[in-house]
């Protein structure tokens, strides 16, 4: 069952990160996306989701490290995007250390 708190929680940490402002998604999403200049690091899928940005080359270095999160969504492509599961306010934490690897890039 999604829980809002924790998204709500996830939102406020990544707001709370220098550089980072909520904006529209540029890729058609009505979900909160998130921006460090013009450069779009994460955004919500629902209350269950987020997907972060690592860029195909960190999707691929950090392959057996999302691989052994109990909420990594691997994709059947390469994406430049890593999505994650939202489990509850536990989960908080390590959902910001990946977006804070999305930001240094």
């Amino acid at each position: 069952m999604p829980d809002p708190q924790a998204k709500d929680l996830l939102e406020a940490a990544i707001l709370a990160l220098p550089g980072v402002e909520k904006r529209r998604s540029r890729f058609g999403s009505r979900q909160p996306a998130f921006f460090v200049g013009t450069r779009e690091i994460a955004h919500f899928h629902g209350s269950q989701a987020i997907d972060v940005r690592l860029g195909k080359d960190g999707v691929r270095v950090h392959r057996e490290a999302l691989r052994a999160l109990p909420g990594y969504l691997p994709r059947k492509s390469a994406s430049p995007w890593a999505e994650l599961k939202l489990a509850g306010p536990e989960s908080v934490p390590e959902l910001l250390v990946w977006v804070r690897r999305a930001i240094e890039g």
